[in-house]
């Protein structure tokens, strides 16, 4: 692309005071073609539509087409642009201007620390966007909020913000002076984006003599498995705990670890805790869709894909 380097700002004293709020107003070429370049530093809480409409209004004022320039861009955020016919550029990295006939481009440096860097996503990540598929919202949820909800530090609740947000399934925003998380508003969208990179929730899997019955913890397994399809119940009932809580609570409880021909139940623990995913008596549904997707028995990998009939927003 040729940017002329006579670049220059330009008056912004004409314009109503929520655009001179909203840019830095920038003169110059593009294509052989006079255009103002709207730059903002911190777009990431306005949508779509409203720089598409700011972007209008800037060219009745200048007469002359108008791009959105942001020095960085989540994929979340350019697909939406893209969708709504948004011409912006990312300085070095992407350019999308289809009134000039200048196609998208992309370059991402190979030290990037947005590059994935995984194929699967943390167990944070995972249940934040668990969380937000059994609960969906479309105002988005800050870094705190998932903290308390989830049982998780305020930084590890960012981390996975970030890390979703380099998997092009959310996009973080301010919300207020904390960062927040939104999501792609089609569930069934985004949990296909998703399933590629879904991992099973368990950590380990321990083989106990004792009894449960002084516990309130959550089925989990086969047992969740067959309460909440038609398969059959497993020979050992199978409950589910945070990895975390392991060594409080066998300790408190005098659970003691056995081989698989001693054991009274199975307790498997998770890398997240399911209380926090959950209020019922069974782990939720996407974890354990998660643990048993494409599992070797066909039978447990059919009851997998009955667990997601339970939500309005699927469509198989």
């Amino acid at each position: 692309m040729h940017v002329d380097p006579e670049i220059r700002p330009v008056s912004k004293d004409h314009l109503p005071s929520f655009l001179r709020k909203a840019f830095e107003v920038y003169e110059g070429s593009l294509g052989g073609k006079r255009v103002v370049f709207a730059a903002n530093r911190d777009a990431e809480s306005v949508s779509a539509t409203e720089i598409k409409k700011q972007l209008q209004a800037l060219e009745g004022q200048y007469r002359k087409r108008a791009l959105f320039v942001s020095m960085t861009m989540s994929a979340l955020r350019r697909n939406r642009l893209v969708e709504q016919g948004v011409p912006f550029i990312v300085p070095g990295k992407q350019m999308y201007v289809p009134s000039l006939l200048l196609d998208l481009r992309e370059s991402f440096r190979k030290s990037d620390p947005l590059a994935k860097r995984s194929e699967s996503l943390s167990p944070i990540a995972q249940a934040i966007l668990f969380h937000h598929l059994l609960a969906p919202t479309v105002e988005g949820r800050t870094s705190a909020y998932c903290a308390r909800k989830l049982k998780i530090s305020t930084m590890s609740a960012l981390r996975g913000f970030h890390e979703l947000e380099r998997f092009e399934l959310g996009e973080i925003r301010k919300s207020g002076r904390l960062d927040a998380i939104l999501f792609e508003q089609d569930l069934a969208k985004l949990f296909q984006s998703a399933k590629p990179l879904l991992r099973s929730p368990v950590r380990g899997t321990k083989y106990i003599f004792g009894t449960s019955a002084d516990y309130k913890v959550k089925f989990g397994g086969e047992s969740a498995l067959s309460r909440l399809t038609n398969l059959g119940p497993p020979k050992l009932p199978v409950y589910a705990i945070a990895a975390t809580k392991w060594k409080q609570v066998a300790s408190n409880y005098g659970w003691a670890e056995v081989s698989p021909g001693d054991a009274a139940f199975i307790v498997e623990t998770w890398w997240y805790d399911p209380a926090s995913l959950s209020s019922d008596a069974d782990v939720d549904r996407l974890s354990l869709y998660a643990q048993f997707a494409g599992n070797s028995d066909d039978r447990v990998a059919k009851s997998a894909d009955e667990l997601l009939e339970g939500f309005h927003w699927w469509k198989a």
